[in-house]
Formats: C-alpha cells, sequence, structure tokens
C-alpha cells in the first residue's frame, strides 16, 4: 500500500495538468458544499424530551421519556449543526403543578424549543402538542435483595463465607400502598448442585408486576473452597488454685476443620485449652471436667477435643 501510494504521489509530481485538474476539482466540491449550506430546506427532526427538579419523592421512568416531532425551516449550515449537537429537551418538572399532569406545548415549552434549536430556525410544527406525565411518576423506595437458594456441596467442600449480592438493595417505583407493603425483591429461584467451586451467577429478580426498578438481575458471589481436617496436640492449660492437682491425660487431641486456602495460616501456638478448677468440691479427691477451648484462629470451625473428659486429682499437702 506505502508503495502504491509513493508512486502516486511521484506520478503527481511530474505531471502537472494532473495536478491543476485535482486543485480545480476539489476547489468545485467546497463551493459546491458552502452553496449547499446556505441554502434553505424543510426538515424533520426527532427530539427526545426528559424531565428535570423532579420532587425528592418521586422518580420519573427514562426508559419512557417522550420524543417530539419537530419540522423545521432550516438553513444547511443550521441543518448540520442540529445533527452534530442531537438537541435533548429538558423539561423543568418545579414549573408545573404535579396535579396538572400534562404540560401543552403551545405556551412555555414552544418558547423553549425555539430557544434550543435557535432563532435561524423556523418551527413549522409540532407533534404531539401535549406531553402527558401522570404514568411515568412513581414513588421510590429502597429494598433489599432476597435470593432463592437451593446450594448443595459435593462432599468435602463448603462456602467460606455467606452468599454475596450485587448489588445488595435496589430502588424501586411505583404506588406509595404498593411500596409500602414490600419488604424485600425476591429472586427467582435457583439450585446449585455438587458445587465444588466459587460460583459467580447472575440471577434474574421477580419484580412485581404493580412496580418497577432499573435492575432486572444481580450478581450472586458464593466463594467455596475444599475442607482440610486436622489435629494437633495440645497440652493443657491449668489455672493454680494454690493446690496440687494432676490430670490424667496432660494433653489433648483437638481436631479441627478448615479450608485449604488458609491451611497454612493455622499453627499448634494459636490454640489454647484449659480446665477450670475453681467451684470443683474439696470434699472430692478426684472427679471429672470437661476441657474447653480457650483460644484458637479464626481460620477453623468444627473444633472437638478428644478425649472430651478429663480425670484430675487433688493431692493433699
Amino acid at each position: 500500500m506505502n508503495n502504491r501510494l509513493n508512486r502516486f504521489f511521484n506520478f503527481l509530481l511530474k505531471n502537472n495538468k494532473l495536478r491543476t485538474f485535482l486543485f480545480f476539482l476539489i476547489i468545485s466540491i467546497l463551493l459546491w458544499f458552502f452553496s449547499q449550506l446556505s441554502k434553505n430546506y424543510i426538515y424533520t427532526f426527532k427530539i427526545p424530551v426528559v424531565y428535570t427538579h423532579l420532587p425528592a419523592h418521586t422518580y420519573y421512568d427514562t426508559s419512557n421519556n417522550d420524543t417530539l416531532i419537530v419540522k423545521l425551516k432550516t438553513s444547511g449550515y443550521q441543518l448540520l449543526k442540529l445533527k452534530i449537537s442531537r438537541p435533548v429537551l429538558q423539561v423543568n418538572f418545579n414549573r408545573r403543578n404535579q396535579n396538572q399532569k400534562k404540560y401543552k406545548l403551545a405556551d412555555e415549552l414552544t418558547t423553549e424549543l425555539t430557544h434550543m434549536l435557535g432563532a435561524e430556525n423556523k418551527i413549522l410544527t409540532i407533534s404531539p402538542d401535549t406531553l402527558y406525565l401522570k404514568p411515568e411518576i412513581y414513588y421510590k423506595k429502597k429494598l433489599p435483595v432476597c435470593a432463592d437458594l437451593s446450594i448443595h456441596y459435593q462432599q468435602g467442600y463448603k462456602n467460606t463465607s455467606k452468599p454475596q449480592l450485587t448489588p445488595a438493595q435496589i430502588w424501586v417505583f411505583g404506588d406509595s400502598t404498593v411500596l409500602n407493603g414490600l419488604t424485600c425483591i425476591t429472586t427467582e429461584k435457583y439450585r446449585f448442585d455438587q458445587i465444588n467451586s466459587t460460583i459467580n451467577q447472575k440471577l434474574k429478580l421477580k419484580v412485581p408486576a404493580t412496580i418497577k426498578t432499573k435492575i432486572s438481575e444481580v450478581q450472586l458471589h458464593v466463594p467455596v473452597d475444599q475442607i482440610i481436617e486436622d489435629t494437633l496436640h495440645i497440652k493443657l492449660k491449668i489455672k493454680q488454685i494454690g493446690k496440687k492437682i494432676i490430670v490424667f491425660p496432660d494433653r489433648v487431641v483437638v481436631q479441627y476443620k478448615t479450608f485449604m486456602q488458609q491451611f497454612d495460616k493455622v499453627n499448634k501456638n494459636q490454640f489454647k485449652v484449659g480446665i477450670n478448677f475453681e467451684n470443683i468440691n474439696d470434699t472430692k479427691q478426684d472427679t471429672i471436667l470437661i476441657p474447653k477451648i480457650l483460644q484458637k484462629p479464626k481460620e477453623v470451625f468444627d473444633v472437638q477435643i478428644k478425649p472430651d473428659k478429663i480425670v484430675f486429682l487433688i493431692q493433699q499437702l
């Protein structure tokens, strides 16, 4: 391609007649273009209408915005300008009585439209001549999303935290009496079987027909990991009570579960197992108490102690 262009420009530089022809051709095209811009045209525009300054307790459904069909008498230059700028008519809602529920285009809206399009353009017709607002005005309320889930994990796997929804809350719009009776927006029912990896899925919302929302689905995230079981031998921690105490055994086996990604974070020094001797009966020379976990890392769960009963003896001094 570059070689062809080079050959063409070399040929153009050597050919004076061709250069002169191309020059006058370009000049002619530009003159024709500018002459077209100076002419007048009748052109029909589609102009979207959006509403601003809505009261705080209401919401306008922008998916159903009105569109005006405006026929203009305009110059080519103005026509090109409007095509590039793509005008949108913004209607200030607060300028009207909310109970009126409509705008007649015969008054200030026509003035605003003329100002927006420019005095150089003459408006011939506008259709429709009235904008009706009542069907698009709603009260709003923020509600949590409730997921209707049934998750069954493959043996040896489990969720590492609670299911997360994004967004967890959404705005809904409708009649105030309808919104007052709603406490959450549920998703459609979803079932997951034999899960052994993290779940990332879009969930569709079950939106009642009497309300509207801009969101039709939410993102579900359920982190899943493999469960690892391990055991540690931990020496019992005995709080001295001023008496000589002998326990058997003096070490216990701590069995716990954790997730594979957290397994390396768990170590023996993070566990403490002890026995409470403060309420023992002095009249008994030996009895049985239950060892309890005094300290454990946050990464573990389903912790069990074996043996679960400890025999102790209080020696008389």
